[in-house]
């Protein structure tokens, strides 16, 4: 798969950045498993370029009842496929 960059990347970029500021959730393909969660952050590194969500990490029973767990996850733009932005109602 051909690496994003030049004009798609400053698309992408545009499209991240507003998924970011309107807090929505993003979906795409990576590594052939569909993820979905709440966009966090996107960065820039040598190795290219990421995004990190927040994707439910279950639920655990404790002494003040069940607590929900966030887990925070950080994948290649490069690596993705179908990336979508999802409108929360």
């Amino acid at each position: 798969m051909p690496r994003i960059s030049g004009s798609h990347f400053v698309q992408l970029r545009k499209v991240l950045r507003n998924a970011l500021d309107e807090g929505q959730e993003i979906s795409f393909v990576y590594h052939d498993k569909q993820r979905k969660g709440l966009l966090t952050d996107i960065g820039f590194v040598a190795q290219g370029a990421f995004i990190t969500l927040e994707e439910d990490g279950g639920a655990s029973l404790e002494d003040e009842g069940f607590v929900e767990h966030k887990t925070y996850k950080s994948y290649s733009i490069v690596k993705m496929k179908n990336l979508q932005t999802l409108v929360m109602a």
